[in-house]
């Protein structure tokens, strides 16, 4: 979400200094009482209207196209290789990147991994054919032959 311009900010704030109170403003701007308080102490805070600039999201990757090139050439060779083991090699190289880093790069190239058998959880039991050796008769809760304790 865009910052309000300055310009309506410069308008609120010389209403806010004519002596009008924040929920009237607030009204007369369109704008949420909550939004004029933090203005308010934005300008406290750091002396001017100017909205910050924008300081999120992921940042300029380390890996660059080598590294990338890297990983793709491990993978490559051992589809099995964890990620911590890639963040191994690329520190080996001078490249100091996290585990996630390198989740994202991947996830971006379209590279993926492949799940090790020996990480596999374990499954149901497959023994083969076990069901076709029960004996049939009377289960658990059959009436036939119901014992009563005596």
């Amino acid at each position: 979400m865009e910052p309000l311009s300055l310009d309506l900010r410069q308008r609120v704030w010389a209403a806010l200094r004519e002596g009008n109170s924040q929920a009237a403003v607030a009204r007369q701007f369109r704008v949420s009482r909550q939004w004029v308080h933090g203005l308010i102490r934005h300008r406290q805070k750091h002396g001017t209207l100017e909205p910050l600039p924008h300081s999120g999201g992921r940042g300029q990757t380390k890996l660059d196209a080598s590294a990338r090139a890297l990983l793709a050439q491990w993978i490559a060779e051992k589809n099995d290789v964890t990620l911590e083991e890639l963040r191994e090699r690329l520190a080996e190289r001078g490249i100091h990147v996290s585990v996630p880093a390198i989740w994202y790069r991947l996830e971006a190239m379209n590279l993926t991994l492949k799940k090790n058998d020996a990480r596999r959880r374990a499954g149901p039991a497959r023994r083969a054919g076990r069901t076709k050796a029960m004996a049939p008769g009377p289960g658990r809760h059959s009436a036939a032959k119901a014992r009563v304790p005596g």
